[in-house]
């Protein structure tokens, strides 16, 4: 599933409550509080509606992107997960690979295994 990725930039936005309120009345689905930003996620052919609505009420929107998301991430055994990077990795390498993406749920477990190797 696609879903659109607005980045509201947070010296300049209003505080916790606020930010929220001003997302669901401009229409986002949820949004994400990422340290030094906040991040507005939608759905992709809401993606104008947002940002209008964010800026209209004072918000400054630094970029967007779209960006997958799995509806349904599906939990892998650490070795599995293993075999699941390494072919992430090969296909990055790929000259014609812009982007991958995988719904594996990567819990703190497998994580911390990924990072051994």
């Amino acid at each position: 599933v696609s879903e659109e990725k607005k980045v509201a930039d947070r010296e300049n936005a209003v505080d916790e409550d606020e930010f929220m309120m001003a997302v669901a009345e401009a229409g986002g689905n949820d949004y994400e509080d990422a340290g030094d930003q906040w991040i507005v996620w939608t759905a992709y052919d809401k993606m104008q509606d947002v940002q209008k609505g964010l800026e209209a009420q004072g918000i400054e929107v630094k970029g967007s992107e779209l960006t997958m998301v799995p509806t349904t991430p599906t939990d892998v055994s650490v070795s599995d997960a293993k075999k699941v990077q390494r072919l992430i990795d090969k296909l990055d390498e790929l000259d014609d690979v812009q982007n991958v993406y995988s719904t594996m749920n990567i819990t703190d477990e497998i994580a911390a295994a990924l990072e051994e190797e």
